[in-house]
């Protein structure tokens, strides 16, 4: 584990224009570097991710003249996440259920607190006690999701707090909404299950694969109060490619598309930051490597953040004004 202030990643935007698009003074970027370019087949995807990766942690500071980055050797990571604070994050080590971790940014100790996948961070309104909420089963389903969702306590150490808990008995992967109220998932369609109520809706529909209509993957719910989950979505003309992602109500309204850069393959892992105007998503260049992209949801513009492939599941923290 080390940190530079020296670029050992090629090709980062400038940090003028990277803040400028934030409107902000300070922001973090965290993602895995591949070791190879992406492939077609779940099998072979499935072999890259679990050859591992390396963890990067990118921070743009108006302060500084360069962006500060710092590069986890040791860290096999899927899919992590910043904390509301942006001074933790959660992690699995491969799609399927894998060892949990939360590697602290303050001190850069990781802490393991148990087997899952797809974890999430979430923070009681309450009571403001951090909980990990994951699953126990994460496949590529076509019916209701296996599994069960769990969540777990942890404190400012990171360290477990007390058995986890069962939150609902379908495994749910997508997150938690900020009250705690729903969680979503999908793969085949998009599924939101109502805590309160113990029902779930599927707002787009169920058709099934291989037509792909209403298909919804890569869930992520908004960071606020607004009710709304982003999803990827497969092209409308059946060809196999994840043109546009999406973001809608949790019923379903307002959806609104945000279609793959120009000269891109297609969209991957859009994951929504912890602000709530602005997502994260990789595009593939036509070598099969992943390059990062901004995306301001309220007026759909796009900034890539890299310009030289290798990058995939990449989570964005903007300071609080």
């Amino acid at each position: 584990m080390k940190h530079e202030n020296q670029f050992i990643i090629g090709g980062l935007a400038e940090r003028d224009t990277v803040l400028d698009f934030l409107k902000t003074k300070k922001c973090k970027f965290v993602f895995r570097r591949l070791r190879g370019a992406t492939t077609t087949t779940w099998q072979d995807r499935e072999k890259l991710r679990n050859s591992g990766s390396m963890l990067y942690v990118v921070e743009y500071n108006v302060e500084e003249d360069q962006p500060k980055i710092l590069e986890i050797e040791n860290a096999k990571a899927f899919a992590p996440l910043f904390n509301p604070q942006g001074n933790r994050i959660l992690f699995s080590s491969t799609f399927a259920p894998s060892e949990i971790s939360i590697l602290s940014l303050d001190n850069l100790q990781m802490t393991s607190i148990g087997m899952g996948a797809h974890p999430h961070w979430w923070i009681d309104p309450q009571s403001g006690e951090n909980w990990i909420v994951y699953r126990t089963t994460n496949m590529l389903y076509t019916g209701f999701p296996l599994g069960r969702t769990m969540k777990q306590r942890v404190d400012h150490n990171n360290l477990p707090i007390g058995e986890p808990a069962e939150l609902f008995p379908y495994g749910f992967g997508g997150g938690i909404s900020r009250d705690g109220r729903f969680l979503a998932t999908g793969y085949a369609h998009l599924i939101i299950a109502d805590l309160q109520l113990g029902t779930f809706q599927q707002p787009l529909g169920n058709r099934q694969l291989p037509d792909g209509e209403n298909q919804a993957c890569d869930i992520s719910v908004a960071p606020d109060d607004s009710q709304c989950v982003m999803h990827l979505r497969l092209s409308e003309c059946g060809e196999g490619r994840h043109d546009f992602f999406g973001v809608c109500n949790f019923d379903g309204s307002n959806y609104v598309s945000f279609q793959k850069p120009e000269n891109t393959e297609e969209w991957q892992t859009p994951e929504w930051s912890t602000h709530p105007d602005f997502g994260t998503a990789v595009a593939t260049r036509k070598d099969g490597t992943y390059d990062i992209y901004i995306v301001r949801l309220s007026d759909q513009k796009y900034l890539r953040l890299t310009k030289d492939g290798g990058y995939g599941h990449v989570h964005l923290w903007v300071k609080p004004d």
